[in-house]
C-alpha cells in the first residue's frame, strides 16, 4: 500500500491506492491529471494576477490608443524656459509664474481646452513647494484647473535630486483634497549624454515608490511613473524595462518635421521591442511597462527655443497659416502618427499611448496664439514660400475626454471619442457663440467698449504692465483676439463698441 498526499482547495487531503486495485489506480490517475491541469493553468493565472496588482503593474492590460495622452509640459513657477525669457516681450506675460495670477490661469485654461490637452506635466514643482505661500498658490492652481478642465491629469516633474521627489511625495501625503494632488510623476534625467546609464533614474523612482511612497489621488487608482528619454541604447532600455518602476516610456522626437518621427524613433522602438520580448521570455509575464510608450514633440522653432536646437515649431506655424481654424496640435500629432506607424509594425509588443508637447510657451507661440507682431511678420515672410500641408486628411475631433478617473497614462475607463468626420483640417477653434435674434428686456444688450487699435486708454497705458499685453493693438495678433473671444464668451457679451 502506498500513500499520496496533496493539497486541495479545502486543505490537505490524503489519497490511498494499491497496485492490485484497479479502482484505486483509476483514482490515482484522475488525481494526477488534476494536478497537471492545475500546474499548467491555475498557477500561471495566479502569477499573472499577482503581476497585475496595482502595486506592481498599473497599466499592463491597457491597449494601444494613440490619443489617450495629449500632454503639455508647463513651467509652473518660473520666468523663463532655457534661453527663452518670458520678460523679453509683453506678449509672453501669461507664461510667467502661471500659478500666481488668475489671468495667466484663464489663458492656460483656454489653451488647454482649445487644443484638447488632457494632461499637464509641471516643471519647477520643487521650487513651488519650497515655502507656505507658493505651496498654497500651487494647491489653488491644481484645484482651479481640475474644476475648469474636465478629466485633466496633473503630473509632477523632478530630476535625480532625491529631495525634490521627497518634497512632492510629502505634499501628496499631506493633501486631503484629491483635486490638489498628482495623478503621476515624470522624470527629467538626461542620462544618455554620458555613459547611457539609467541607474540614477531608476534609483530616484525606486526611492519615490518604496521609501517616500506618495499616496494615490483616488484610492484604488495607482499613481504612474513616466520617463523622458533621448538617445538611449539597448542596454539602457533593457535596464529600464527590467527595473519594475516604469509605467510609460516617452521618447523625444526632436525633428524639424513630425513627418520624420518614424525614422527618428525607429531604433529606440526596436530596443524596447527586444527588451519586452526578453522580459516575457525570462519572467513569463509582461513587464510593468508592457510596451507602453509616448512621443515627445518639441514646439521650438527658429525664433524661439530653449537651447540651440530648432525643431517642429516652424512646421507647426506653417500649418497654422495654411488653416487658422484647424487644431494645429492635432494636425502635428496626426503627421507623427502616420510616420511612426510605418516603423511600429515591426514591434508588436509596443503600445503607443499618445503625445507629450514641449512645452506650453513654445507651442503657444507656434500655434499662432501668442507672438509679437514684428516676429509674426518676420516668420510669415520666412514660411510663406515653404508652407506644406500635413499629409492625409485630418479629423474634426480633438482629444478624447474621459467620463471617469483614469489610471495613469492610459485610460482604463470609458473613453468617449466623437466619430470623426473626414475633412481637410481639424476644425477645433476657441469658444464660439451662435447669433440670436434681437431680444427685448434688461438683458437684450450686454455691450463692451473696446480700444481696437491703441496702446492706451486715457491715462491707462497698456505697456505699463506685462499682464495687460492683450489690450494692445487687439486687431493685430491672433493671441489678443483669442483672449478677447474667451472674455466675451465667459461673461456673455453680445455687443462690442469699437474705439
Amino acid at each position: 500500500m502506498s500513500t499520496f498526499t496533496t493539497a486541495t482547495a479545502s486543505g490537505r487531503g490524503q489519497f490511498q491506492t494499491s497496485s492490485s486495485s484497479p479502482s484505486s489506480l483509476v483514482s490515482f490517475v484522475i488525481v494526477l491529471c488534476t494536478l497537471v491541469i492545475m500546474m499548467t493553468t491555475t498557477i500561471p493565472a495566479i502569477a499573472a494576477a499577482v503581476a497585475n496588482t496595482p502595486l506592481t503593474r498599473s497599466l499592463q492590460t491597457q491597449s494601444e490608443n494613440t490619443s489617450a495622452r495629449r500632454a503639455l509640459y508647463l513651467q509652473v513657477y518660473s520666468t523663463y524656459s532655457g534661453n527663452f525669457a518670458f520678460s523679453a516681450n509683453a506678449s509672453w506675460a501669461q507664461f510667467t509664474y502661471v500659478m500666481q495670477t488668475d489671468w495667466s490661469q484663464d489663458v492656460l485654461v483656454y489653451y488647454l481646452t482649445k487644443y484638447g490637452f488632457n494632461t499637464i506635466s509641471l516643471y519647477n514643482v520643487h521650487n513651488a513647494l519650497g515655502a507656505p505661500a507658493p505651496t498654497a498658490q500651487f494647491r489653488t492652481l491644481l484645484r482651479t484647473l481640475r474644476a475648469r478642465v474636465a478629466g485633466l491629469r496633473i503630473e509632477g516633474i523632478a530630476d535625480d535630486y532625491i529631495p525634490a521627489w521627497t518634497r512632492m511625495a510629502a505634499y501628496q501625503n499631506a493633501s486631503t483634497d484629491p483635486n490638489e494632488m498628482f495623478d503621476g510623476f515624470v522624470t527629467e534625467i538626461e542620462f544618455w549624454g554620458g555613459a547611457n546609464d539609467p541607474s540614477e533614474l531608476i534609483a530616484s523612482l525606486t526611492h519615490m515608490q518604496q521609501v517616500d511612497r506618495p499616496k494615490q489621488r483616488i484610492p484604488g487608482t495607482p499613481l504612474y511613473y513616466a520617463v523622458y528619454l533621448g538617445n538611449l541604447n539597448q542596454a539602457a532600455t533593457t535596464a529600464l524595462v527590467e527595473s519594475g518602476v516604469v509605467d510609460l516610456m516617452m521618447f523625444h522626437c526632436y525633428v524639424k518635421s513630425p513627418t520624420t518621427c518614424g525614422s527618428y524613433t525607429a531604433a529606440r522602438l526596436g530596443y524596447m521591442q527586444i527588451a519586452e520580448s526578453n522580459y516575457v521570455a525570462t519572467h513569463g509575464v509582461p513587464s510593468r511597462t508592457n510596451g507602453a510608450f509616448a512621443v515627445i514633440l518639441s514646439g521650438e522653432g527658429s525664433l524661439y527655443r530653449a537651447g540651440g536646437g530648432s525643431f517642429s515649431g516652424d512646421w507647426m506655424f506653417a500649418q497654422h497659416l495654411a488653416n487658422k481654424s484647424a487644431n494645429t496640435v492635432a494636425v502635428t500629432e496626426e503627421a507623427a502618427t502616420a510616420s511612426i506607424g510605418d516603423y511600429k509594425s515591426t514591434a508588436p509588443l509596443l503600445r503607443m499611448q499618445g503625445y507629450q508637447a514641449y512645452e506650453y510657451c513654445f507651442y503657444a507661440v507656434y500655434t499662432g496664439d501668442t507672438m509679437p507682431q514684428a516676429d509674426w511678420v518676420a516668420l510669415l515672410a520666412q514660411t510663406t514660400t515653404t508652407t506644406t500641408a500635413a499629409p492625409g486628411p485630418t479629423t474634426t475631433t480633438s482629444a478624447p475626454t474621459t467620463t471617469t478617473t483614469t489610471a495613469g497614462p492610459t485610460t482604463s475607463t470609458t473613453t468617449t471619442t466623437p466619430s470623426p468626420t473626414t475633412s481637410t483640417a481639424s476644425t477645433t477653434a476657441g469658444p464660439t457663440t451662435t447669433a440670436a435674434p434681437p431680444a427685448t428686456g434688461t438683458s437684450a444688450r450686454r455691450a463692451l467698449y473696446l480700444q481696437v487699435y491703441s496702446t492706451y486708454s486715457g491715462n491707462f497705458a497698456f505697456s505699463a504692465n506685462a499682464s495687460w499685453a492683450q489690450f494692445t493693438y487687439v486687431m493685430q495678433t491672433d493671441w489678443s483676439q483669442d483672449v478677447l473671444v474667451y472674455y466675451l464668451t465667459k461673461y456673455g457679451f453680445n455687443t462690442i463698441s469699437l474705439y
